[in-house]
């Protein structure tokens, strides 16, 4: 479908080599999804790769499913923390 040698892919999938810009193009016209994502991975995996955390990521899941309303008080508690954590370290 891409026009590669199998080889080429064996080499892609065991980290030997990496494919053109052009290759990773067909690839994700070939899977149907972005580049973006076949490069870096869906926004959850990169989220998930980023909290290594685990209870703050359920946190987090938990709290996109409030209203607008809570959610907007979720991010004012966590930015003022934040700030006085931030504060703090200053005046150490």
């Amino acid at each position: 479908m891409i026009d590669v040698h199998a080889t080429h892919i064996s080499r892609y999938e065991r980290n030997l080599t990496s494919p053109t810009i052009d290759v990773a193009k067909k690839i994700a016209d070939a899977l149907e999804v972005s580049t973006d994502s076949l490069i870096y991975g869906s926004d959850e995996q990169i989220v998930n790769n980023k909290l290594n955390d685990e209870e703050l990521l359920q946190l987090f899941n938990k709290v996109q499913q409030l209203g607008d309303e809570d959610i907007t008080s979720v991010k004012a508690m966590l930015k003022a923390f934040v700030f006085q954590k931030d504060l703090q370290k200053q005046l150490a």
